[in-house]
């Protein structure tokens, strides 16, 4: 027998062995994110056993992670905040309203709502462009970092509506954004809520399975009864409480599942273990 040619086999045969075992943990290692299509199909079926539907596609076919975020009020202070809209010489009404000759700031926890006051502003010939330019540079000088933000326009009548949605890390911060009435060449109104972002993406948080993210909406507090269908399902992060006021805090990674009926719940979706 020739044990050399025997023994260059028993060499091919072990490394063609642990070959076989590298690729299998590769592909282990993959497929561990990944969701498998039995449970999808089951979360569809028990999701329209309590009737909700959703079209199967929507749903991520993988687990993902997102980055760690913390963020601080835009408005660090009632006074200072009104200050840098109303001047510094203001009156405080009430528990959170501040009122000048400019205007009236009122607050509540988080969120703020401004108006001008009356200077018969006139409508002048400005574009959806200009619009955007004006009441970017007012919140710009509120203190507001638009830097990572969208905006959209809707033509009032005689004015301008500005909405600026915040984003971080390039996904939506859906409890952070700021609505500007534009008429003339004045900012005449504003209300919202904005929180700029201070972290550096420096960990991820890995988050609970989107499947088991559906399953939690179905016995969610509060949400629409009666036969509903998902119409959007899209990541991001959120605030719980915002009708309370926090200067910083830890952003809480979020699906946010929207409805054809146009409501839409944010569901925390942090890994429990």
């Amino acid at each position: 027998m020739n044990w050399s040619k025997a023994k260059t086999m028993l060499i091919v045969l072990f490394l063609a062995a642990n070959l076989f075992l590298l690729i299998n943990i590769i592909n282990s290692a993959h497929k561990s994110d990944a969701i498998m299509p039995e449970i999808m199909t089951s979360t569809v079926d028990i999701l329209k056993n309590n009737g909700i539907t959703i079209d199967k596609s929507m749903i991520p076919q993988k687990n993902i992670s997102v980055p760690y975020a913390e963020a601080e009020n835009a408005v660090s202070d009632y006074l200072e905040f009104s200050e840098k809209l109303l001047g510094k010489n203001i009156t405080k009404y009430a528990e959170d309203t501040y009122k000048s000759n400019v205007g009236e700031i009122k607050f509540s926890g988080d969120y703020f709502s401004y108006k001008a006051a009356d200077s018969n502003e006139k409508s002048t010939d400005i574009t959806q462009k200009d619009a955007i330019t004006i009441s970017s540079q007012f919140l710009k000088n509120c203190g507001i970092d638009l830097s990572s933000a969208k905006s959209s326009v809707q033509q009032g009548s005689g004015n301008y509506i500005v909405t600026f949605s915040s984003r971080i890390n390039s996904m939506p911060f859906f409890t952070s954004s700021v609505t500007v009435t534009v008429q003339g060449n004045k900012v005449v109104s504003m209300d919202g809520c904005w929180f700029n972002k201070t972290s550096k993406n420096v960990t991820s948080i890995t988050l609970k399975s989107v499947t088991g993210v559906l399953i939690d909406f179905i016995s969610l507090p509060g949400r629409t009864q009666g036969q509903v269908e998902i119409s959007d399902l899209t990541l991001g992060y959120y605030i719980p409480e915002t009708n309370k006021y926090h200067k910083s805090l830890v952003l809480i990674p979020a699906w946010q599942i929207s409805l054809t009926d146009g409501t839409s719940y944010c569901i925390d979706s942090r890994n429990p273990e």
